[in-house]
């Protein structure tokens, strides 16, 4: 028999460990296991892709480019809460 898991703490690690790089996590906590392996590998793909465009045009614009991690800055820290955010609806439903 499996236990119903806590919507709020499904909800609060995948806003934590999506801070620090492992969103998913949340989903795997609750049970959803295909979606937490497609955001947790998609996670890292995504943040692969922004670094390799900010290196090239890092080189390219000879280091001032280097300023356009503040474009992906607010991609970081909301990506995680929305990601609790429907993970915990999903729950209540």
């Amino acid at each position: 028999m499996q236990t119903q898991k806590d919507p709020d703490t499904a909800m609060i690690i995948e806003i934590v460990a999506g801070l620090f790089g492992l969103m998913g996590i949340g989903y795997l906590y609750a049970g959803y296991t295909a979606m937490g392996l497609l955001l947790l590998i998609g996670w890292w793909v995504i943040i692969g892709i922004l670094a390799a465009l900010l290196f090239v045009f890092t080189l390219i614009t000879l280091g001032i480019g280097s300023l356009a991690v503040f474009c992906f800055a607010p991609l970081w820290f909301l990506a995680p809460i929305v990601s609790g955010l429907i993970l915990k609806n999903k729950m209540s439903n």
